[in-house]
C-alpha cells in the first residue's frame, strides 16, 4: 500500500483570456487545496486507489455563454472522495470501474 498526501496553493482561471488580458496583475484568485490518498494492490492483478480531496477558491469564474463572457460568483469550496478499481484481464486488456462522489458548498 502506498499512502500520498499532497497540500498545495495555486491559482484558478476558468478563462485565461482575462489573466492575458490584465496580464495576471490582481486578478487571479488563490486556491488552496488538500488531498490524501492511497494505492493497494491485494493480488497481482488487482490495483485499487482511492482519494479524499478538498479545494477552497477565492473566487469563482462562471462563463455566460450567451454573452461570452465570464463573470465572478464569489468564494468556492469543494470536498469529494474518489474511488478505483483496475483489473488486468489479460497482457494487454483491463477492466477498469471508478466512481466518484463531489459536494461543492458555498
Amino acid at each position: 500500500m502506498v499512502l500520498k498526501d499532497r497540500n498545495w496553493i495555486g491559482f484558478h482561471s476558468n478563462d485565461t483570456r482575462v489573466v492575458v488580458k490584465q496580464e495576471g496583475e490582481k486578478i487571479l484568485p488563490r486556491a488552496y487545496g488538500a488531498a490524501i490518498g492511497f494505492i493497494y494492490k491485494p493480488i497481482p492483478k488487482l490495483a485499487v486507489n482511492s482519494a479524499l480531496w478538498y479545494l477552497f477558491s477565492e473566487q469563482e469564474f462562471v462563463y455566460v455563454g450567451d454573452a461570452g463572457i465570464v463573470e465572478p460568483s464569489g468564494k468556492s469550496q469543494r470536498f469529494g472522495a474518489d474511488l478505483g478499481l483496475r483489473y488486468q484481464l489479460n497482457k494487454w486488456f483491463y477492466a477498469d470501474i471508478e466512481a466518484t462522489y463531489t459536494r461543492p458548498f458555498h
